[in-house]
């Protein structure tokens, strides 16, 4: 029993070492990979992205809504607003602040003036997508790529 306990924070350092070093291998891989591609807006995704890069050829001032106003402003410096999110379908007054929303929305886009810029890859904010807006108004797909769709409010 005296060697066993002698031995025994001898084999509990030996552990941790073990752990420890696993652990860095795996630290040092994440790094490497996240120095290479890039990290959240920072991506190379997000660098490359042509429908970023279409919205850098706007002139200033151009509304924009969007379910990825926050990508927009860092990668851009553009100013977005956030799509209404959707309606419970349970409350009344859910659906009547909806409408009142996407009545204001239309308002600052108006026919040929604003743009949609919907994100495939931002799904997780509950908000309309593009073609939810398409049922509540006139819509054209302006520039379409792998990252998401571009779109035009058409007069009525």
């Amino acid at each position: 029993a005296g060697r066993a306990a002698r031995l025994a924070p001898f084999m509990a350092g030996v552990v941790v070492i073990i752990v420890f070093a696993l652990q860095l291998a795996q630290s040092i891989n994440w790094v490497d990979r996240a120095y290479v591609r890039g990290l959240g807006y920072a991506s190379k995704s997000w660098q490359e992205s042509t429908l970023l890069a279409y919205l850098q050829g706007l002139p200033p001032g151009t509304p924009i809504y969007s379910n990825g106003p926050d990508v927009i402003l860092d990668r851009t410096e553009r100013p977005a607003f956030k799509l209404p999110g959707r309606p419970k379908a349970d409350s009344p007054r859910s659906q009547e602040l909806f409408a009142s929303r996407l009545e204001a929305m239309h308002d600052v886009l108006g026919p040929g003036g604003g743009l949609i810029v919907y994100f495939d890859g931002i799904t997780w904010r509950n908000l309309v997508d593009g073609e939810e807006l398409r049922s509540y108004m006139p819509l054209r797909v302006l520039f379409h790529s792998d990252q998401g769709t571009i779109y035009q409010v058409e007069a009525y």
